[in-house]
């Protein structure tokens, strides 16, 4: 039987057209085919390239600091924000504060949240300033913190002022006042500063204010004067007094 079959399929052949037709169709299938899969194996490749860059992108956006926060309470911390207002990093410039300000937990935290946990802590009257990239975003944390924080003090302040205080190890009000001494007496030095209280450091500033001085000075010295004059006044009188009865008695006795 199979070779009857054989016999009559012997004489049947695949012209040339038609093997090349075969061969380039078979080609096309396959390569086709090997496409579809190489674009299926890729597409979830492409997305997760796609999901890890807005990831970093987005990482990279939440930690970008905007503004920095200087606060003043007990410890001095400088907050560092981001544009959705939360805390990205913190310094602590208060020596041996440290583990004081870190059990408070203040990355991720709100802006307001961070100065209130920082005021609360600390029990004492709070300074805070503000500098931002904007105007706006300045003036927007500054009515935050003074919306959250009742009593607390919050002016704005440039990043320049802010950045040398940091430098100095400084809260901006201390390294105000600290500028503000040390123009009274060059030899000051930020670490005079650092341990002593704003009232401290108002009291030294006053005890070398030259206006001081000249005030009291110029008091004393005015005051003899009505009295001199007083003096001259009356010896005048006096001497007036005595000549007129002088001459009233050579009257009498002529």
């Amino acid at each position: 039987m199979d070779k009857k079959i054989q016999r009559a399929f012997e004489d049947v052949r695949a012209g040339e057209a038609l093997k090349d037709g075969t061969a380039a169709f078979l080609h096309e299938k396959l390569y086709a085919r090997a496409r579809r899969t190489g674009m299926r194996r890729a597409v979830p490749a492409v997305c997760c390239a796609l999901l890890i860059l807005f990831a970093l992108t987005g990482y990279g956006v939440y930690s970008m600091p905007v503004a920095a926060v200087s606060v003043e309470a007990g410890e001095t911390v400088e907050l560092k924000v981001n544009a959705f207002d939360r805390v990205v990093s913190y310094t602590c410039l208060s020596p041996g504060g440290e583990d004081a300000v870190n059990a408070l937990n203040l990355t991720h935290r709100t802006c307001s949240d961070a100065v209130a946990a920082l005021v609360e802590d600390s029990g004492e009257e709070a300074a805070v300033s503000v500098a931002a990239d904007s105007a706006e975003k300045s003036a927007a944390i500054t009515a935050e913190i003074e919306t959250r924080c009742a009593g607390v003090t919050c002016q704005a302040a440039d990043a320049e002022t802010l950045e040398a205080a940091a430098e100095a190890g400084l809260g901006v009000r201390k390294y105000e006042a600290y500028l503000a001494w040390k123009a009274l007496d060059p030899t000051v030095t930020p670490d005079d500063v650092r341990g002593l209280s704003m009232r401290e450091i108002r009291s030294r500033i006053a005890a070398l204010s030259p206006q001081d001085d000249a005030e009291s000075t110029g008091g004393a010295s005015a005051s003899p004067a009505p009295d001199a004059a007083g003096t001259q006044s009356g010896a005048g009188q006096q001497n007036g007094a005595g000549q007129g009865e002088q001459h009233r008695r050579g009257r009498n006795e002529v």
